[in-house]
């Protein structure tokens, strides 16, 4: 029932445009690879210092801006990612790296309120243990996001 509904989300006409347009395709695949790029490193820079790996001394400095250009990068992804999923969705929902991918955007999504949790509970100088095993965790996740999401290109 629910690849029924996907096959009529492709039927839609801005989908189906997006699906017969080379250049719109590719433009919101563009804008999707801008999203996670802007995403994963703002996350990146942010979980390399939490975790201790690179500046762990000065791990705050920078959140103000990292939080606010990684929820960008990941509203960006997000719509972007749901456009590109729209356009096959019926075939992609029956695909596991994609059933996977998507386990693992949930897991990372777990994964911020968590860390965020800890960081708002933190006034330690240096990152407590949680916001170190949280940020290594974050790198990992949105790592394999972008594996898995890479993999779905190579499995249609």
């Amino acid at each position: 029932m629910l690849i029924n509904v996907f096959r009529m989300i492709e039927d839609l006409g801005f989908i189906a445009q997006v699906r017969s347009s080379i250049p719109l395709y590719a433009t919101v695949n563009a804008l999707h690879i801008l999203g996670l790029a802007t995403l994963i490193g703002a996350v990146l820079t942010f979980d390399l210092r939490a975790s201790g790996l690179w500046k762990r001394d000065r791990w705050r400095e920078g959140l103000d801006v990292a939080i606010p250009v990684a929820a960008t990068g990941l509203g960006l992804a997000i719509a972007t990612g749901i456009i590109l999923f729209a356009v096959r969705g019926s075939h992609y929902a029956t695909m596991p790296v994609f059933l996977v991918k998507i386990a693992i955007l949930v897991l990372g999504l777990v994964n911020i309120v968590i860390c965020h949790g800890f960081i708002r509970r933190s006034r330690a100088a240096l990152p407590t243990l949680g916001i170190r095993i949280s940020a290594a965790i974050s790198a990992l996740i949105w790592a394999s996001a972008l594996f898995a999401g890479r993999w779905i290109a190579f499995a249609v």
